[in-house]
């Protein structure tokens, strides 16, 4: 499960589906006639993304409402239970209905006769107690429904590989309709409890997150920990984290294997990584703070996304704008157009790649033009030309043949046909300087 928190990210990345007929099935997948979602347009993105994924994977038509009616809710959400099995999405009456009705403050699961093998009392108790309740009474509505449908997928895979599901805790029985209280809004004291951890003074990255995953192991919810950034207290102190979290958390980690770490030329920021084909296992950030490595999780949360098959990437605006420190890590990798790595399968000539980028006000479909978003450690284009990530580049060429306001292209096609031992200029624009000429014999 993944949790914005696989780092508790709940700021996830997903698109909605676009065509007529998955907008008409969107329109009545979740309707918040209590207004309780209002701009959380991309939590909703991701959770009707799950939805989809549930419906076309195991043919689960998960519906959820949010409701401000008077009446009773069992009643209620009978009614509206009934009207959902006679026009489910699903050829084999497999529904579940999530109904929260903010003015009675309390939710309730429906589960349909197919699926009550498969989603216990037991499991509908622990989705309603570990998943929804923290983040209803935090008054994150939205973070909570996208917490239910991981949940339901994660259930569903389960089942599918014949697991039965033993919850982590003690959980009461409250039936396949079960009924809560939802306590909306109100704060509970206990949600950010822990006892502080202190690191030994050296203690290196490793070290770090070998006590990051202690700490979740034992659900220390603790934001002050003394292992994280500043900035990363601070960004714990405004989010829900709850046992799930952690323990999704604690098992995906655990499971990754062949970890590196690798430094920057100043040592001021580490990234600890697993092979690219792990593609669960994110990279870890560290940054060094009065003199201690420290879990870098802030920057993590606005740059590194997951799919709904919990595959990381970055989100590149964010990653450019927020993550450049640790770009150093990532040499050896290039990235598509979604943000997702790839090892490199042969050594370019050059060893860089291009992002797109065109001055405001240009069409830039016309003149795109190229800054840098990843050089190869060993490359040409780092070591004997000198480029940076991000550098954007303003004109290639010698004397009269040198071109000015060059495109992508036209900067790809000038840098493979040059010809080996022939000397090259390429001018960039630098954040610390306006312009800058770089030289370079080809190889």
């Amino acid at each position: 499960m993944k949790s914005l928190v696989l780092f508790i990210l709940l700021a996830l990345v997903f698109s909605g589906c676009s065509d007529e007929g998955s907008s008409a099935k969107r329109a009545d997948t979740l309707i918040d006639n209590a207004a309780l979602l209002v701009d959380k347009e991309q939590l909703i993105n991701d959770y009707l993304a799950y939805n989809q994924r549930m419906l076309e994977d195991f043919d689960i038509d998960f519906r959820v409402l949010t409701t401000n009616s008077d009446e009773d809710l069992n009643a209620f959400a009978n009614t509206v239970f009934n009207r959902l099995q006679e026009d489910s999405y699903s050829h084999s009456g497999k529904a579940i209905l999530l109904i929260i009705n903010s003015k009675q403050d309390k939710v309730r699961i429906e589960i349909s006769m197919a699926l009550e093998p498969v989603y216990t009392d037991i499991f509908v108790a622990y989705l309603e107690h570990n998943g929804l309740l923290p983040y209803f009474r935090a008054g994150k509505v939205a973070d909570a429904v996208f917490v239910a449908a991981e949940l339901v997928r994660d259930r569903a895979y389960e089942a599918d590989r014949g697991e039965e599901f033993m919850p982590p805790m003690e959980s009461r029985s409250m039936g396949g309709g079960a009924k809560t209280s939802a306590r909306i809004g109100q704060h509970d004291p206990d949600a950010k409890r822990g006892e502080m951890v202190q690191a030994p003074i050296d203690a290196d990255p490793e070290m770090i997150m070998a006590i990051y995953l202690q700490e979740l192991e034992k659900h220390n919810k603790n934001p002050d920990l003394e292992i994280f950034t500043t900035a990363t207290q601070k960004f714990f102190r405004q989010w829900t984290v709850t046992d799930i979290n952690q323990d999704n958390e604690y098992r995906i980690v655990s499971s990754c294997a062949d970890k590196k770490i690798v430094y920057s030329d100043d040592q001021q920021f580490a990234v600890l990584s697993s092979p690219v084909a792990q593609r669960t296992c994110a990279p870890y950030f560290f940054a060094r703070e009065d003199g201690q490595w420290k879990l870098d999780i802030a920057t993590m949360a606005k740059t590194v996304r997951f799919n709904t098959d919990m595959q990381w990437h970055f989100s590149l605006p964010d990653k450019q704008q927020y993550g450049q420190a640790y770009t150093f890590a990532f040499n050896d990798l290039t990235f598509d157009k979604n943000g997702y790595p790839h090892r490199q399968k042969k050594k370019l000539r050059w060893g860089f790649g291009c992002g797109g980028w065109y001055h405001p006000g240009e069409d830039p479909e016309k003149l795109t033009r190229c800054w840098i978003n990843n050089l190869h450690q060993d490359g040409a284009a780092l070591n004997a030309l000198g480029l940076k990530v991000y550098d954007k580049i303003l004109a290639a060429g010698n004397d009269s043949e040198r071109i000015n306001n060059i495109s992508l292209q036209q900067f790809m096609n000038y840098m493979s046909s040059v010809a080996k031992g022939e000397e090259i200029t390429v001018i960039v624009a630098r954040e610390e300087s306006d312009k800058v000429e770089l030289h370079a014999i080809a190889p």
